[in-house]
C-alpha cells in the first residue's frame, strides 16, 4: 500500500529501478498548459487501461533509471493534489477509479509525490483533454497508443463483464446445489442465501459499501 512507501525505500531506486510496465519518473509536476496536462492524462489513463502502477513526481531519471530527487515544497503539496485531481476530473472519459496521491517527505519540509493508479474496470479510459481523445495503454517499454484492433477487443470485453459476472454467479449457485463436494470449504445442504462479491467498478460504480449497513439490515430483519 501507499503507506508502506518510506523515503528510504525511495531512495533504493536511485541507480536501480529502471521505469516500467508499473513505474514512471517525473521530475517537475505537471505545468498548466493543455500540453502538459495532456501528457499527464495520457500516463495515468495507459496504467489504468492496463494493470495500473505509479508515476513518481519529484524523481530525476537517466535513460529510465531513478536517478536523483528534486523533491515539492511541503507547502505546495495540497495544491498540487488538488491541481492533479482536477485534471483527472476533467480530461478523462469515463472518470477514473478513486487515483491516490501520497507525499513521501525525503528531507525537512520537501517532499516527492507517488500517484497511484488503479488498474480499471471500467476499460478503455480515453483522454480527452487538449482535443487529444486518444487511448493509451502501458508495456515494459512505455506508454503507446492502443491500435483499433486491441482497442475494440477492451470495448468488447468490457461491454460483455455484466453477463460474464452473471455466468459466474449461476455456475457457482449450480456448483453448491449440486455438486456440494466440490466446492474448496463445505456447503451446508440446508444453506439458503448464497452472496457472491465481485468488484462494484464492473458495473461501473466506484463508491465504497459501508459493510455494517448490511450487518444492521440483517439483524433488524431477524428480530
Amino acid at each position: 500500500t501507499l503507506d508502506e512507501i518510506t523515503a528510504e525505500r525511495l531512495t533504493s531506486l536511485i541507480g536501480t529501478r529502471a521505469e516500467d510496465k508499473h513505474i514512471e519518473y517525473k521530475q517537475k509536476l505537471p505545468g498548466k498548459d493543455d500540453k502538459a496536462k495532456a501528457e499527464f492524462l495520457k500516463d495515468t489513463t495507459a496504467f489504468a487501461n492496463t494493470d495500473g502502477g505509479d508515476i513518481i513526481y519529484g524523481m530525476a531519471e537517466v535513460k529510465g533509471t531513478a536517478s536523483k530527487f528534486f523533491p515539492v515544497e511541503n507547502r505546495a503539496i495540497d495544491d498540487a493534489k488538488n491541481q492533479l485531481h482536477q485534471i483527472l476530473d476533467n480530461g478523462v472519459t469515463p472518470r477514473i477509479p478513486p487515483v491516490d496521491i501520497q507525499p513521501i517527505e525525503i528531507e525537512p519540509g520537501k517532499s516527492v509525490l507517488v500517484v497511484r493508479i488503479p488498474a480499471s474496470h471500467l476499460v478503455p479510459h480515453q483522454v480527452t483533454a487538449a482535443h487529444s481523445y486518444r487511448f493509451y495503454g502501458r508495456n515494459t517499454a512505455g506508454t503507446y497508443v492502443i491500435e483499433v484492433d486491441k482497442l475494440r477487443n477492451k470495448i468488447l470485453r468490457q461491454a460483455s463483464l455484466p453477463e460474464r459476472m452473471n455466468d459466474f454467479r449461476r455456475s457457482r449457485v449450480d456448483l453448491i446445489r449440486n455438486h456440494p463436494e466440490d466446492m474448496p470449504s463445505p456447503i451446508e445442504y440446508e444453506c439458503k442465501l448464497v452472496v457472491h462479491y465481485m468488484p462494484e467498478q464492473t458495473l461501473g460504480r466506484t463508491g465504497a459499501v459501508d459493510a455494517a449497513l448490511l450487518t444492521r439490515r440483517s439483524r433488524n430483519q431477524k428480530g
